[in-house]
Order: C-alpha cells, then structure tokens, then sequence
C-alpha cells in the first residue's frame, strides 16, 4: 500500500548551540539521526507533502541533510516543499548549496503550485541572542525568510508552549497538544496521514510539538522496528470513526 504523509517532521539532530528559556524539547542532548532512519523514511515513505527539518539546531546537522539530498537523487524521488527555522548562527554557504539542491528537488502540490511554501526561517525573538552575519547568498535565495514577524513581545509569553523547558520554568502560556491517533484517509490501495514526526532514533508519532521526554515516553512506534504501514494501522483514527458510525 502507497503511503503519504501530508507534512513529515523530521528530527535532525537534538543538538544546539543555544539554552533557550522557551524550549519545548527540553535540554539539548549529544543525539544526530541514524541515517539508517533517513533511508527508512525514503523507502518507505511514497509521498512526502512538506518535509520539516527540525531539532535542536537542525543547522549543526549539515551531513544528515546531504545525505537526504543524495538519498531523494538516488531514488529519483521529489517532495511538495521545505521548512527549516534556525537560530542562525551556522548559516554556511555550504548549507546555502545543499538547501538549494533540495529546493531543486521540490515540485509544491495542487494546494501549493509551485514550491511557494518552502521556506528557511530565521528565529527572531527575546529567547535568541542573535546570529552570525548572514551570508549574502541566503538573501538571494528564494526560500529565505529573514523577518521580525515571529517576534515574541507579550511579557507572558502567550505563544509559548508550556512544554519542555518551558513547563520547567513555568513560563508560557498555551498547554501542548496530546499525543492522539494518527489522522488517516484512506483510499482503498493508498493513504495519507496529516502529519507524522520522526526523531533522530526512528521514533514516530503523530505530532511535533513535543518535548524529548514525552516523544519518547509516549511514541507509537519506531521505523527501524516496525514497518511505517503498520505502526500508522495500529494508530489511526479508523478506530474512532468505526465508533462514532
């Protein structure tokens, strides 16, 4: 059955350079993606929407994106589009190529015409010192997005979530989402789920914003053990839907 997964969030590396108050995942821990995970997600992944290359500071994790990169040319495999939100302070032109390989490798969808929603973000706000010069090229580029929009300026911190090392200094203000069945639509020989987080170990589960602990606390399944068809079956929402029928 051909799978497809309308955003995938995929953890990187749990690394960073930072020690942010408002970090949803929690302290940052010495853990890069087994790239025996990439392959996985490739192989057994048809369709990918948007891929969100997350962590920690994705940035630091320069290789396991290029191994993406190779992994998508090797297969001869496209995606919808890209995200990645950095704290910018390892904004390599080395990084600059290895993004626009990637951008090369995206063909949007029939939501998204074009590639518009790739995007690579520089965090803006009180919890980020700030970051390296920008190199020239990222300005160029079509996907950067060098803003002050996603500024936090409520002394409450409203739009933190209370998760990770945020809930352990009690700052913050929006409660964090529980882990809840895969949303699945299913089409007979294909399905699709709407959003699917896989971490640097094969983890999987069926949201983002989660901290270390509660990702591995409260997983659904782990891609190098059990096959991604499988662990969306035994996680789905077909169950709820058989009930409320």
């Amino acid at each position: 059955m051909e799978i497809s997964v309308s955003s995938l969030v995929l953890g990187i590396t749990r690394r960073c350079n930072m020690r942010c108050d408002h970090c949803m995942r929690g302290d940052a821990q010495d853990v890069d993606i087994d790239y025996k995970v990439i392959d996985a997600v490739l192989d057994q992944v048809d369709n990918i929407g948007q891929i969100t290359l997350t962590g920690g500071e994705p940035t630091l994790n320069l290789p396991a994106i290029k191994y993406l990169v190779e992994g998508l040319k090797s297969r001869e495999k496209t995606i919808g589009s890209f995200y990645i939100k950095t704290n910018g302070a390892k904004l390599t032109l080395e990084l600059a190529i290895t993004l626009m390989e990637l951008y090369a490798l995206c063909n949007g969808s029939e939501y998204e015409p074009g590639v518009s929603a790739c995007g690579l973000e520089i965090s803006h706000d009180q919890f980020h010192w700030g970051s390296n010069e920008i190199h020239p090229v990222f300005k160029a580029l079509k996907f950067f997005l060098d803003s002050n929009e996603n500024k936090i300026e409520d002394p409450r911190f409203q739009s933190v979530i209370l998760e990770g090392r945020a809930a352990d200094l009690g700052i913050g203000q929006r409660s964090p989402e529980e882990v809840a069945p895969f949303y699945v639509e299913d089409y007979g020989d294909s399905i699709n789920v709407d959003t699917m987080y896989i971490g640097e170990t094969g983890d999987v589960v069926s949201l983002c914003d989660i901290s270390y602990n509660r990702f591995e606390e409260q997983k659904q399944g782990n891609i190098l053990e059990t096959p991604l068809l499988e662990i969306v079956q035994t996680h789905s929402n077909h169950e709820e839907k058989e009930e409320a029928a």
